[in-house]
């Protein structure tokens, strides 16, 4: 008897699919506001990727609960209504390799209370020209970020218009009493 030949057999190494861009991994925003749309790209997997977004209760990638209709590279969830950390990941599926998913980092989101001026400047005071007025201070908490101040003369009691005071860019400010009038 004489040797025979099989058939050729082909084994496709398919690679394994990778993250090439995470989402954006914190974004601070103020309730009621929204975020940039959280966005992953992949590459190296077969076939045409399913996506699907998953929120969390913790800074953690898995053991989320899927959102609905969140089933694209680019997701932006709703406007956030109550003060928190919230988080969100998205695995992505590459059906037609049969090699499995890969999976995002999480992206936090924390939502913060909106600003508001909790002390406000004394409302009015009647000083002798050249004498020292009591400070005028104003505080503010709340939003995100540091805050920034300028302080305002106008010839009206209002809080449109006036003029910037050069350099009072402080949360206190002691007006001059050079200057008789208001």
């Amino acid at each position: 008897c004489g040797s025979i030949t099989s058939d050729i057999a082909s084994v496709i190494v398919n690679p394994l699919p990778i993250i090439e861009s995470e989402p954006l991994n914190t974004q601070q925003i103020c309730v009621g506001e929204t975020i940039s749309p959280l966005t992953v790209t992949s590459k190296d997997g077969v076939g045409t990727p399913t996506y699907q977004w998953y929120s969390n209760t913790t800074n953690s990638n898995s053991g989320g609960t899927a959102i609905v209709g969140a089933n694209a590279a680019s997701f932006t969830p709703a406007a956030f209504n109550g003060v928190g950390n919230y988080y969100f990941y998205v695995i992505i599926n590459y059906p037609a390799s049969g090699c499995g998913t890969v999976t995002s980092q999480t992206a936090e989101v924390i939502v913060v209370s909106d600003p508001v001026i909790t002390a406000q400047p004394i409302y009015t005071q009647s000083v002798c020209q050249n004498t020292n007025p009591a400070a005028l201070s104003v505080t503010a908490s709340g939003g995100s970020g540091a805050f920034s101040y300028q302080w305002f003369s106008n010839i009206v009691n209002s809080a449109v218009g006036g003029q910037a005071i050069t350099a009072a860019n402080a949360d206190m400010f002691i007006p001059p009493t050079d200057m008789v009038g208001i």
